[in-house]
C-alpha cells in the first residue's frame, strides 16, 4: 500500500515524548503548541551514526508533522536545535525458549494433521497403506 505524504508545516514543531515502547520501536509525541499527540516510529528518528534509535519519556524534540492515510505522524525527529538525538538504551533481550514465556514453534496448537487435513476427511491413512496391500513389505 502506498502512503500519501503531505507536509502540514514548513517549520519544525516542538514537543515532548509522552510514551515510548522501546521493544516495539514506537511511541507518541505531544505538540507543545496545540497539545495534539502524534505517532512516531523509530525509523523517523535522526540519531548519531551507529546509535540505537530510541526516545525517553519527557524528552524534548523537534519534528515535522506528516499526514499518512488521514492520520498524523512525526517525521524527521531531532533534538532541539536540529542536532541528532543521542543513542537510546536497548531493551533487554527476550529469550522465550529458556523462560517458558513463548509457545515455541508451531504455536502450541497440537500436532500436524498430515495429508488431507486430518481426521475424517479421507486423507492419507497409514492403516490403509499397510493393511490393504499397497506396500511391498
Amino acid at each position: 500500500m502506498l502512503a500519501r505524504y503531505a507536509a502540514t508545516s514548513a517549520l519544525l514543531n516542538k514537543g515532548k515524548v509522552v510514551s515510548w515502547m522501546s521493544g516495539r520501536g514506537f511511541g507518541f509525541i505531544e505538540d507543545d503548541a496545540d497539545k495534539k499527540q502524534h505517532f512516531v516510529h523509530n525509523t523517523a528518528l535522526k540519531v548519531e551514526a551507529g546509535g540505537f534509535r530510541a526516545l525517553t519519556v519527557g524528552q524534548e524534540v523537534e519534528y515535522d508533522v506528516v499526514t499518512v492515510d488521514g492520520r498524523t505522524k512525526a517525521d524527521n525527529v531531532m533534538a532541539p536545535g536540529g542536532a541528532n538525538l543521542p543513542p537510546g538504551t536497548r531493551p533487554p533481550p527476550q529469550d522465550n525458549f529458556r523462560q517458558g514465556g513463548g509457545r515455541g514453534f508451531g504455536g502450541g496448537r497440537g500436532r500436524g494433521r498430515g495429508f488431507g487435513g486430518g481426521r475424517g476427511r479421507g486423507g492419507f491413512n497409514d492403516e490403509d497403506y499397510y493393511f490393504k496391500g499397497y506396500s511391498d513389505f
